[in-house]
């Protein structure tokens, strides 16, 4: 991956009322180029396809200095790059996937660095270990990378771990959290209600009751 042909490229994509469009969503904590969606695929594209065809692993020193970069944007290109590359990713590079976790951390980030680590994970289901200690964090993004790190595994979730995790969680009184427990929880009543159901009986004591009732209604519905 070449960063300066990177930023050239991305200069030609530059949109001012975009930018502060973009800035505004996240209260200004990030400043942004105003890529969208559709920019930035055209500006990381072809050096993907190329990475795709040549490289034959992870290009970590484009990724860290992508994630040093006070320009949001490069956030993104960093987690493009991992996504098409995932496949090229080992054991220890979770330990990468949390230095980004923690590292400027947001929903937009969140979102796709819990995917790779559900993707890392399957792979390599000797790191559960390390997803409980994540569930055990100060951190509250790697708590909620911990919480949904099975999603969309269906009838191949670990049940034991997921219900350690929640455990592990309930009681934690941050909206980054909470929020990542009622998704975990969601997903779940789609194929194995039954979880749900049990789960919320037995630790209705800990339980919010504003989550209580977000599950009944899905359940109701499963």
């Amino acid at each position: 991956m070449n960063f300066k042909q990177l930023c050239t490229d991305m200069s030609k994509e530059v949109n001012e009322q975009v930018a502060t469009e973009m800035a505004k969503v996240f209260g200004n904590r990030f400043a942004f180029k105003g890529l969208d969606a559709s920019a930035r695929a055209r500006v990381i594209a072809d050096q993907i396809e190329t990475a795709r065809a040549e490289e034959t692993e992870i290009d970590w020193e484009f990724v860290e200095v992508c994630w040093e970069q006070n320009i949001r944007e490069f956030q993104y290109f960093a987690l493009s790059y991992l996504m098409a590359m995932r496949q090229l990713m080992r054991q220890d590079d979770l330990y990468r996937l949390k230095d980004l976790i923690v590292d400027k951390p947001e929903w937009d980030t969140n979102n796709i660095l819990h995917k790779l680590v559900n993707i890392h994970t399957a792979y390599y289901p000797e790191l559960e270990g390390e997803i409980v200690k994540w569930a055990n964090s100060a951190a509250p993004w790697l708590r909620r990378t911990a919480i949904l790190h099975q999603l969309s595994r269906a009838q191949y979730t670990n049940w034991e771990l997921l219900q350690e995790i929640l455990d592990a969680n309930i009681g934690y009184q941050d909206e980054i959290v909470q929020d990542a427990i009622l998704a975990a929880l969601a997903d779940v009543a789609t194929t194995n209600p039954d979880f749900v159901q049990d789960y919320l009986a037995s630790r209705a004591d800990k339980i919010k009751p504003e989550l209580v009732n977000e599950l009944d209604k899905l359940l109701e519905n499963a």
